[in-house]
């Protein structure tokens, strides 16, 4: 018998809708109640999402509470979110001001949920504030040997201090960035945009940034280093500079249409 559920049997009714979206072949109905069969389950948690007495808990998440909500109400209209993400933009112009501790806990907030590969929930972050400028210096050296390739590193690399502020070539006007880490590049990508998403929603702005995140490509190991509490199997893979944005902007652009191929 498996131990990743906690089923009522009190208030299972053995409809098996549980069973339906088990993926792992973890559940089964006997007797006219639901049980696990040992299956290798991984804690997505869709069985106790659809439940539909409430019966199922997941152990790895005891004593907290699930959400229960209406899915017959959208929570947003199509339209809406269409011209939301329309509206996005990236911003490379801030007003230095930090992000406060009620900032970075809402959008940290807006990750938990994220979907990952196997539920392997194995994206980690780091937040960098104070230690910019150590970083900024540290990625200098990694990516000394691309200068000659790109014109935008050997503007970073040339500096006399590559860990200066202020309008700088890889971080602009910013001074702080959030960074995902992952053994899945996926992983990190979809949660960076949610990231992203969110940040928008409480008038914060900010843009990817592929030459910070080309250091990890160069060398991954020294990268690391300056990390040492994320696991070296994890690599950086997507970096999201972000701030207080000083500009403010009136219309969306123009984009090409998306390019669909249909087989």
């Amino acid at each position: 018998m498996g131990n990743h559920l906690v089923i009522d049997s009190s208030k299972c009714v053995g409809c098996g809708q549980c069973v339906q979206v088990c993926i792992r072949d973890n559940l089964a109905v006997s007797d006219g109640k639901v049980h696990e069969t040992g299956g290798p389950c991984f804690d997505c948690g869709q069985c106790e999402a659809v439940c539909p007495k409430d019966a199922i808990r997941l152990v790895r998440y005891e004593g907290r509470e699930p959400e229960e909500y209406d899915q017959s109400e959208k929570v947003i209209e199509y339209g809406d979110m269409v011209e939301f993400l329309n509206r996005r933009r990236s911003c490379r112009l801030f007003v230095g001001e930090r992000l406060d501790e009620d900032e970075v806990a809402k959008l940290f907030e807006a990750v938990r949920n994220t979907p990952t590969a196997m539920n392997s929930m194995g994206v980690e972050y780091v937040l960098l504030t104070d230690r910019m400028p150590d970083f900024l210096r540290h990625i200098a050296r990694i990516l000394e040997p691309e200068r000659a390739r790109f014109p935008r590193i050997d503007q970073f690399c040339s500096m006399e201090d590559p860990g200066r502020l202020g309008r700088h070539p890889l971080i602009w006007d910013a001074t702080q960035a959030i960074m995902a880490f992952s053994e899945v590049p996926a992983d990190s990508v979809i949660a960076m945009g949610r990231i992203e998403m969110a940040a928008y929603t409480m008038g914060l702005g900010g843009f990817y940034s592929l030459w910070i995140q080309k250091a990890d490509e160069v060398d991954h190991e020294a990268l690391m280093d300056f990390f040492p509490d994320v696991p070296r199997s994890k690599r950086m893979n997507c970096v999201f500079v972000i701030g207080h944005p000083k500009t403010r902007y009136r219309r969306t652009v123009p984009r090409d249409d998306a390019v669909v191929h249909r087989y």
